[in-house]
């Protein structure tokens, strides 16, 4: 093998339900957060930085709040 895709904007893989069931995974032991994420909250996040996908998914968190792990 000489090469590796890096396919993370959803191009030639859909990656959301993987994506997904991970934030889920955290968010249920995130106090901060009420209810886990759906599939339609995660279209059209693929390909941003996170800073930006978590100001779209968690707008009610300050931005501190946001970048915690």
């Amino acid at each position: 093998m000489d090469s590796v895709i890096f396919d993370l904007d959803g191009t030639l893989w859909d990656p959301i339900d993987t994506v997904l069931s991970a934030w889920n995974s955290v968010i249920r032991n995130n106090n901060q957060i009420k209810s886990e994420l759906t599939r339609k909250d995660f279209e059209g996040t693929m390909g941003l930085q996170m800073n930006e996908i978590s100001r779209k998914l968690f707008p009610a968190l300050s931005y501190r709040e946001r970048q915690q792990r």
